[in-house]
């Protein structure tokens, strides 16, 4: 899964999901659970977990966020946490004061199915993302191909069917 598609003619890809709206993700016993109104200011104040895999372009320091370059400011996140696990990121900031920028279903998901106590809060106003499609990827002459097709068939079919 990557959030580009891979540019290969032995690999096929598809778009699997289309994240449109994001959140912070924190603690409930987090401070921040209880504010109206997440600032700039908190926003920065918090530690930071990251999802960074190898799939994904690893930011060198100094270098500016390709991944969400909405975050490119002259204040730096303060990075507490990085993982290239999804459930090892929620994990972190579920019993840390580590907090998370993730899209608005993909949280929603964990809060509601995996029961993590989790708190989503609204991005500051002057933060706006652009949408992300995540896609699959496989190679073509993959043995297991009809198992990778049927796999990615149920990852759509599910993406569109959710309701968070």
């Amino acid at each position: 899964l990557t959030l580009k598609p891979l540019v290969d003619n032995a690999v096929e890809n598809v778009a699997i999901e289309h994240f449109h709206d994001y959140c912070v993700v924190c603690a409930l016993h987090n401070p921040l659970a209880e504010l109206p109104d997440l600032t700039l200011y908190n926003f920065f104040s918090f530690p930071h977990a990251v999802y960074q895999s190898d799939a994904l372009p690893v930011l060198a320091e100094g270098k500016r966020n390709t991944i969400l370059p909405e975050l490119n400011s002259a204040r730096s996140r303060r990075i507490g946490y990085r993982t290239d696990s999804i459930n090892g990121l929620i994990s972190a900031v579920e019993n840390s004061s580590c907090i998370a920028v993730l899209p608005y279903r993909l949280a929603r998901f964990f809060q509601i199915q995996k029961k993590y106590s989790i708190a989503l809060l609204a991005l500051p106003e002057e933060l706006k993302f652009s949408s992300q499609t995540l896609y699959a990827n496989w190679y073509r002459k993959n043995r297991h191909l009809a198992d990778v097709k049927e796999i990615v068939a149920m990852m759509q079919k599910i993406a569109s069917f959710r309701k968070w």
